[in-house]
């Protein structure tokens, strides 16, 4: 703000006395906040040393008439003591002019909940408020606190019920070119920060749509709140080089676990086949597949059962998902499995198998070979950014979703995903 005031004494005298106003409940916290301002001389009388839901410390707020409310409430730790962070929320836009800003990050939860207490507060807001966007947060963006949470940034227009057919922007906004390092923490150590965030805030203010970055919903309560549900995934990003690994770890899956004798670079058909992702007609996963769950087997029944030549499929996303072989199976071979509980890693499990916990399963509808799997693997994984420790691949989801593949006549042309998965290199070794 006093950037903004372009050296203007007066204006930024009247932004530090009149322009930032807060709300602190612990009085240590209020004393530090009180003696950090005075030691920049920004004045403290505008930070208020209260509870924000007391009636006298809104109307207090209320007098100084803010027109932008920013907050990153307390995270629920305690479902049964702590207050709802959207609870904050309505408290920060209740003392809002009308037509003011909320920006409010809080756990994706709060965007996600379709029943219970986060899900009434959701409708609470859509009913008084205007939800104007939601911005997904990087993962690790609170990696270094004690509160390792995946974040989204909720952004609201004050006292203006949202309109029925209103389009919200929903943002991926998830690499800002951060990262770790040791003492630091996060840091933009390569001085990508500025362009992105050029980047970002132009794609909010502009409401662009943009296929793997954003998209404009409309959205109701019991929606799920996030360009993840929503955004189209970027068939660009599709290569010769994202089927090769898939088949290279395929084939080195085989070879480590001594289901094949060798790994070679050669291809079944040496005959390139050129891949156009352009064409590509949208299927929904349900129409291909039957998705259902698989049985969950606990470890000690299957070591009673020894090892053997039947994989134990978990969520990992290494090995092909197996992380072991035992003489026992509860599930049928040639399969699609997903994970259910991290990433949406999915594999294809060729042999009869049996699971832990959270293992989905894509049941083929059509008639389906291993050169046909893994071109389905390649692309089912490329929707793994849909997913994450806040937003899980589930069943449900996944009933929802959609896929692109090449097609003829309107169907799948799994004549083209085995030839092309055959000209590859590593083929011959599957």
């Amino acid at each position: 703000m006093v950037k903004d005031a372009e050296g203007d004494l007066d204006k930024i005298k009247k932004i530090k006395e009149k322009q930032v106003i807060g709300v602190e409940y612990q009085a240590h916290i209020f004393a530090l906040a009180c003696s950090n301002m005075y030691i920049h001389q920004d004045g403290k009388s505008n930070i208020i040393n209260g509870d924000c839901f007391d009636i006298e410390v809104m109307e207090q707020v209320k007098k100084y008439k803010p027109t932008i409310g920013f907050l990153n409430p307390p995270y629920q730790v305690d479902k049964k003591e702590d207050t709802e962070e959207l609870e904050f929320v309505l408290n920060n836009l209740e003392v809002l002019q009308t037509g003011g800003t909320c920006i409010a990050i809080v756990p994706m939860q709060c965007a996600l909940a379709q029943k219970g207490g986060k899900y009434e507060l959701k409708k609470q807001l859509m009913q008084k408020h205007t939800l104007e966007a939601v911005l997904s947060m990087p993962d690790e963006l609170f990696f270094d606190s004690d509160i390792g949470v995946v974040t989204c940034v909720m952004i609201f227009t004050a006292h203006k019920p949202h309109p029925l057919n209103k389009e919200t922007y929903f943002g991926y906004y998830k690499d800002d070119g951060f990262v770790k390092r040791k003492i630091q923490g996060r840091i933009d150590a390569f001085g990508k920060w500025e362009s992105i965030k050029a980047d970002w805030v132009s794609s909010y203010i502009n409401r662009k749509a943009k296929v793997g970055f954003s998209v404009n919903k409309i959205v109701v309560a019991n929606d799920e709140w996030c360009a993840e549900a929503y955004m189209e995934t970027d068939y660009e990003k599709l290569n010769n080089s994202s089927f090769e690994e898939t088949v290279l770890n395929y084939s080195s899956f085989l070879f480590q676990n001594k289901l094949s004798c060798s790994v070679s670079n050669e291809a079944v058909d040496n005959k390139p086949i050129e891949l156009d992702t352009s064409t590509w007609q949208s299927f929904e996963l349900k129409t291909l597949f039957k998705i259902t769950g698989s049985k969950t087997t606990p470890v000690l029944e299957l070591e009673e059962h020894g090892n053997g030549k039947y994989p134990y499929v978990t969520t990992q996303a290494i090995n092909n998902g197996v992380e072991s072989f035992y003489d026992y199976y509860t599930e049928e071979g040639n399969v699609l499995t997903v994970d259910s509980a991290v990433l949406g890693y999915c594999s294809y499990q060729p042999l009869p198998f049996s699971a832990s916990d959270h293992v989905e399963k894509l049941m083929p509808k059509f008639s389906m070979n291993k050169y046909v799997a893994l071109f389905l693997v390649t692309v089912i994984n490329l929707e793994q950014y849909r997913y994450n420790y806040g937003i899980k691949c589930s069943q449900t989801r996944m009933k929802k979703a959609h896929i692109k593949l090449p097609s003829k006549d309107s169907d799948p042309d799994y004549e083209f995903m085995e030839q092309y998965i055959k000209s590859l290199p590593y083929s011959f070794s599957i």
